[in-house]
């Protein structure tokens, strides 16, 4: 029906509307619009340090895996301008990708799976790592479960349980009966030693900030019900929570 020579060596193609979002290797990203079939032509293009292999689009922003610089999230909200909003490098070339948010799973050839918490994009994290021990190739996802081809290796099929926070060398309980405290509508805070004014946070599960605690009371009723865990901002303060 219709063609169209991209600039360099097209590897991935996602449609989304009237556009054709092209991983074009070398080159980077490369949009053109497809509305007439017979007759495609390039609308816009972005450039990647290295080969743009595989992509997915969300919204408005396209994930792109680059061989030898890892994930690039580029803003696709005006096709005709696309441009880069954050990248996270990784440890070897990105070859497989897929994206559910808010993390994406990168095929990391030689070093296995890597997973990219994404919900900031212009700073996104590293959260997990599994190193597979093949030559991850690419990686697919359903009902929550992780479906990876390692080459040689085959099919490999693995779940994420959740991330966690990682803790001190040598953590320490504040008390010898250490426990929960149960808070409801109000987590009160008394800060104790030279550091009165330090501020803490309030970390979910899985170890991302919900809140910035301070002395006092602090407001927690838009938080839903579950686990939290409360990580001091300061050293030298020693913090007695209790719940109302």
């Amino acid at each position: 029906v219709g063609s169209r020579v991209t600039n360099a060596s097209a590897r991935m193609v996602v449609v989304r509307d009237t556009f054709a979002f092209v991983a074009d290797g070398a080159a980077g990203l490369c949009v053109l619009s497809v509305a007439d079939p017979s007759a495609p032509y390039i609308v816009g293009t972005m450039s990647t340090p290295d080969w743009a292999i595989e992509l997915r689009i969300r919204d408005t922003l396209a994930y792109i895996a680059t061989a030898g610089d890892g994930l690039r999230i580029a803003s696709i909200a005006d096709p005709a301008s696309p441009y880069l909003v954050g990248f996270r490098n990784t440890a070897s070339y990105a070859y497989g990708l897929a994206v559910e948010l808010p993390y994406a799973y990168v095929a990391d050839q030689f070093d296995g799976l890597r997973v990219i918490d994404v919900s900031s994009p212009a700073q996104p994290v590293e959260v997990a790592h599994y190193n597979t021990g093949g030559y991850a190739d690419g990686v697919a996802l359903k009902d929550g479960v992780i479906y990876f081809a390692d080459y040689s290796d085959g099919l490999q099929v693995m779940e994420l349980y959740g991330l966690g926070v990682e803790e001190d060398h040598k953590p320490q309980a504040a008390s010898r009966k250490p426990g929960p405290t149960i808070v409801r509508d109000v987590l009160f805070m008394e800060a104790r030693g030279e550091k009165r004014e330090a501020r803490s946070e309030l970390l979910d599960i899985s170890g991302r900030k919900v809140l910035d605690l301070h002395p006092g009371a602090n407001d927690v009723r838009s938080l839903a019900a579950g686990g939290y865990i409360c990580r001091s901002g300061a050293e030298t303060a020693r913090f007695t929570v209790v719940g109302r």
